[in-house]
């Protein structure tokens, strides 16, 4: 079956797949909890905070979008296992790895803001 909606929360407790679309382009077709993970932040932080920089370069040449968090980096865009996987083929041990889950409106709006066209 297939539903249209704007309405997220009914999505979210209905629906096992999505597509999503934005100014009229297919952007992805995905399960419902891969696209809720893409979205979602992993804190990650290095045991020793000498060792920073370099998780946030190779996390990033691992595709995930890496930002300056409270206590160490905030990561976006590969899910938490990738980031202990990652960190772990760079001998870089960890102090720090939890992922904090994103809701199904936050991570369509994080999908299709990209396609935006400017005002």
């Amino acid at each position: 079956m297939f539903v249209s909606s704007h309405l997220m929360n009914e999505m979210e407790q209905t629906a096992q797949r999505v597509v999503v679309i934005g100014n009229g382009r297919l952007i992805d077709a995905l399960d419902v909890a891969e696209l809720r993970a893409r979205a979602a932040t992993v804190r990650v932080a290095p045991a020793d905070d000498g060792a920073t920089a370099l998780l946030a370069d190779v996390l990033r040449h691992a595709g995930a979008a890496v930002t300056k968090g409270p206590d160490g980096l905030e990561a976006r865009g590969i899910p938490a296992d990738r980031v202990g996987r990652v960190a772990l083929e760079h001998g870089i041990a960890l102090r720090r790895l939890a992922e904090q889950g994103s809701r199904l409106e936050e991570s369509f709006l994080a999908l299709t803001a990209r396609t935006e066209e400017p005002v």
